[in-house]
């Protein structure tokens, strides 16, 4: 198959004859915002730049504000916490299960103050966390949930598409993802006062746009007395050429997903019997999206390296995989002196040795972070996929043979 093989050109070619006449400016945005809203059963789609402006307006769209905390996983992207601090807000990280690698409810619940305005929700390489209890939990504090669906798409909780369950979903169309434009991103909400706000902010304030509608026709833009900017927003909305192509793939959804689905089970296949190379688990009731197959290199098992593996990997044909993230709070930003940050490190949570702190109190995260080996899910020829797979059951063989 391939990965760009439906109506993408279609489409483009829609977008290009009206050559971004001002009559027609986001009626492709529109159309697959229609889509992605029906096919996840939720009322508003509103379609972003990226999958970080989307978490942002999400944010902002939450009341996310100066001094308040957002509960996140350190494990993860660190756009998931960047965009709190866009807000003025400070990040409170929460540990992970140590096998399915997602946030750990009691930790969240752990982690609230009187601070709180959000919870994060992270589907961790297409698996979703265990949102029953984190909404439980958010329901009994009078807390907000984001999902960070960036991941996972046509992932499931317990029977519910992973999307659907939290106050608001984020997605990102990046190139890596399950479907794609190059780039992109999405806010999904029930909401519709939140999809008002997360419209606004993500169209520079202005105040005739909706959850439904982010058209504005000649008719105000030529009237002197329109009054645009009601409140403060961003440059977020996305391009009809960037929306053309993800209403193709969005046609293809199911298809591409399967892909990847199909691919990792080659993969899990070729670790059958290995003790120390142990996949994420996917919990009964949960169906995983396997952006990628993530699995935890158990070091202290072997006598070997995450490198040596790598290496040998490498050289038995395999594709090159992908490290976990730094820990968000081991990353080098927090070090530069920047003033935007200074409101983070003045938080009694940052104070001092900030970085052994966060550690300790998330020290299933900090140990996972190391050892995991992300290999990559997305290949679209049979005979690629397969490949992938022997090569891992070569380097497998190897060092269990040593």
């Amino acid at each position: 198959m391939k990965r760009l093989g439906g109506n993408e050109k279609k489409y483009l070619d829609e977008v290009l004859e009206h050559e971004f006449r001002t009559t027609k400016n986001s009626f492709m945005t529109g159309r697959f915002e229609q889509a992605f809203a029906k096919r996840f059963g939720a009322p508003y789609a509103i379609a972003h730049v990226s999958g970080t402006a989307a978490l942002h307006t999400a944010m902002a769209a939450a009341g996310v504000g100066q001094g308040d905390e957002v509960i996140a996983p350190p494990l993860t992207m660190a756009s998931t916490s960047m965009t709190a601090v866009y807000q003025q807000a400070v990040p409170v990280f929460a540990d992970v299960d140590p096998d399915t690698l997602t946030l750990d409810p009691a930790s969240v619940e752990a982690r609230i103050t009187g601070r709180t305005k959000a919870i994060v929700a992270v589907a961790l390489y297409g698996l979703p966390p265990d949102m029953d209890a984190l909404m439980a939990v958010a329901r009994k504090h009078g807390i907000m949930v984001i999902e960070d669906n960036a991941q996972c798409f046509l992932g499931q909780c317990r029977g519910r598409l992973a999307g659907t369950m939290g106050h608001m979903a984020c997605f990102s169309f990046q190139a890596s993802k399950h479907m794609t434009a190059g780039e992109g991103g999405l806010v999904l909400t029930a909401d519709e006062r939140l999809g008002d706000a997360v419209r606004q902010l993500s169209i520079l304030g202005y105040d005739i746009v909706s959850a439904k509608q982010g058209l504005i026709t000649k008719e105000f833009l030529q009237n002197p007395a329109f009054a645009r900017h009601a409140i403060l927003g961003f440059k977020y909305r996305m391009p009809d050429l960037c929306a053309a192509v993800c209403l193709a793939q969005l046609e293809r959804l199911e298809e591409l997903v399967e892909r990847r689905r199909r691919n990792a089970g080659l993969l899990l296949k070729a670790l059958e019997g290995c003790s120390w190379l142990t996949p994420q688990r996917t919990p009964e009731g949960f169906v995983h999206a396997y952006y990628a197959l993530a699995a935890r290199l158990r070091t202290e098992l072997v006598d070997f390296t995450w490198a040596d593996f790598r290496r040998e990997f490498l050289a038995k044909g395999g594709d090159p995989f992908y490290a976990a993230w730094r820990m968000t709070f081991d990353e080098p930003l927090w070090d530069t002196g920047d003033p935007l940050l200074s409101h983070v490190l003045a938080h009694p949570l940052w104070a001092g040795d900030f970085r052994a702190a966060w550690a300790a109190r998330c020290p299933n995260a900090k140990a996972a972070q190391g050892q995991i080996v992300q290999f990559k899910t997305n290949f679209f020829e049979d005979a690629e996929a397969e490949a992938q797979a022997e090569a891992l059951a070569e380097t497998v063989r190897l060092f269990n043979g040593r």
